[in-house]
């Protein structure tokens, strides 16, 4: 059985590993405005391409290779519409180099000290020290972004900072946008091992996952909505996504 550890990512910017729970038994979370991170300001992420947003960067301290996580938003009682919804999330080896993971929306906390926050995105092997979060949106509140733990279970990977095995690979989607289907090409796989894929939706919602095998992906429209959506070919030494536009 594959052992993993549990990082807890403490929004105070303490980084700890261990093999417990995060920082509240079984996995509530208290409703103090102290334990939380509040953001009343945008700035330059540091992903140029987000611009200035509101946002929390956090370093792991050496390279892991990330799998399931959890969220709690902030629950302070009156300031849980400040909560994060809508967020990007980026990641890198170097902290230089930033790729985008996906997109995921977080539902409003109730401010109860038996909240225990939800299930977050499953990173499937994902490699990477740095984890940016660019939150885009609120659930209302007129200035305030906010946030509180974020728990990640991971397990030992060695990189270099060189490494971003998809680097040289190219997605083709034809025809892009598309009605009905769309083809993906994948070249530059050479002999790459252990892929897989995920389509998910603007808000972070998968539709569509799976392994690869060949160069070729068909991707379906049936019973998705009009709009946009991200393809994301995934390999534990990198990531690569390109948008895809369905219109029925």
């Amino acid at each position: 059985m594959k052992q993993f550890t549990i990082l807890t990512l403490a929004i105070l910017w303490m980084i700890s590993v261990q093999t417990g729970i995060g920082q509240a038994y079984p996995d509530r979370h208290s409703n103090v405005t102290d334990d939380a991170w509040l953001s009343s300001t945008a700035s330059q992420s540091p992903n140029a391409a987000r611009g200035s947003v509101h946002w929390i960067r956090y370093d792991l301290g050496e390279s892991y290779a990330m799998h399931q996580s959890r969220f709690w938003n902030i629950n302070t009682p009156g300031l849980t519409n400040a909560g994060a919804n809508f967020i990007i999330i980026d990641y890198s080896i170097d902290g230089l180099t930033w790729y985008e993971w996906g997109r995921y929306t977080l539902p409003q906390s109730n401010g109860s000290t038996y909240y225990e926050g939800v299930d977050g995105p499953d990173f499937s092997g994902l490699v990477a020290r740095y984890v940016l979060i660019n939150v885009i949106s609120n659930h209302g509140h007129a200035s305030l972004r906010g946030l509180a733990e974020i728990k990640i279970d991971v397990s030992p990977a060695t990189v270099s900072v060189k490494d971003n095995l998809l680097k040289n690979v190219e997605i083709k989607a034809q025809p892009n946008p598309f009605s009905s289907s769309t083809t993906l090409q994948l070249n530059g796989l050479d002999h790459l091992t252990g892929l897989v894929f995920q389509c998910t939706d603007a808000t972070g919602k998968l539709v569509a996952n799976g392994e690869v095998n060949g160069n070729q992906i068909e991707l379906s429209g049936q019973g998705l909505a009009a709009g946009v959506y991200y393809f994301s070919l995934i390999h534990p030494g990198g990531i690569k996504t390109i948008t895809l536009d369905y219109q029925p």
